[in-house]
Parts: structure tokens; sequence; C-alpha cells
């Protein structure tokens, strides 16, 4: 399947790898921050999330307005939202958190409480 093929909202799509920079290739990307943006919010079942782009924007977008709450793994270079997370995102699962080349002023509102279970 296509990155582009989750335009749409998309139930089976579980890992998500966008990288403009092919094969050691400096590229143009593809999409700019905000239809990333909306296209990661139209993946519900999404388990792991890594867009890389090398050709940051000092546009400041909306972050994606729905994050599953399956994600474990999220690695976003060169973020151009202030804060990540909507606010019915429930990151139970989230193991690895990276966000380079930006500062984030908040990853969500308020507080969240996160519980670990022991199995």
């Amino acid at each position: 399947m296509r990155f582009e093929d989750a335009t749409t909202e998309n139930n089976k799509i579980e890992a998500v790898k966008y990288d403009d920079y092919e094969d050691g290739i400096d590229t143009k990307s593809n999409y700019d921050a905000s239809q990333l943006c909306k296209i990661v919010s139209n993946i519900k079942k999404l388990r792991y999330l890594e867009v890389q782009t090398r050709d940051p924007t000092n546009v400041e977008v909306e972050g994606p307005a729905f994050l599953s709450n399956e994600l474990r793994y999220i690695r976003w270079d060169e973020y151009p939202a202030r804060s990540l997370f909507p606010d019915g995102f429930q990151p139970l699962k989230l193991v690895v958190l990276k966000l380079n080349g930006r500062f984030q002023e908040e990853v969500w509102k308020g507080c969240k409480v996160i519980r670990y279970k022991n199995n």
C-alpha cells in the first residue's frame, strides 16, 4: 500500500515510514507538513509512525487531529507544530517518542497519568 492511499480514513495500515531523503539524494518533500498531519489523522490503527523530512518549514501548522491509541513508536523529524498530540490521544502503549529538530512547547495539555502494567 502506498502512502498516498492513507489520505482517506483507513483501518488497515498499522505502520507508516515516510522519508523524503531517498537513496542519499536530498529531494523536495512530496507532502507539506499540513498534508502529512492530515494523512496521519486518517490512519485509525497506526502502531508505528516515522516521518523524516529534510526541508523544514518555517510555518507552524496544526498537528494531527487524531492519533491512534495503539501507537507504540513515534519519530517525527522537523515536526512543524508547537504541540503534537490531540486531547483524545491516550499514549498508554507508547514506548518511544522522538521529536527531532524542533522545540515542542507542550506534548499535550495538562497532565496525563500513564499507568504501567507489569505482565
